[in-house]
């Protein structure tokens, strides 16, 4: 969206919507950025996994060469199912 609804972004932070779970609720994250992502999306992510270090979140942090794309993702992908896969509980 372009950001003016803010109820829709206050329901939908993901800074607060983390700090309201307990610790053992919270998702392990897949967080990656491209070195040739625009500035805006480079600072936005890297203070997401700042802060996520700061609360102790399990995460999986991946800088990888390319942008906000499909022709750079493939391997980025790879690693998120890879990511998914080693947390899906088995039973």
């Amino acid at each position: 969206g372009d950001g003016t609804d803010r109820e829709y972004l206050r329901r939908n932070n993901p800074y607060s919507l983390l700090e309201a779970l307990p610790a053992d609720k919270r998702p392990r994250l897949f967080v990656a950025v491209g070195d040739e992502e625009p500035d805006s999306l480079r600072l936005a992510s890297t203070k997401f996994h700042a802060f996520l270090d700061g609360r102790g979140v399990e995460h999986e942090w991946v800088e990888f060469r390319g942008g906000h794309g499909w022709d750079s993702w493939p391997p980025v992908v790879e690693q998120a199912i890879s990511h998914a896969v080693r947390g899906a509980a088995y039973q």
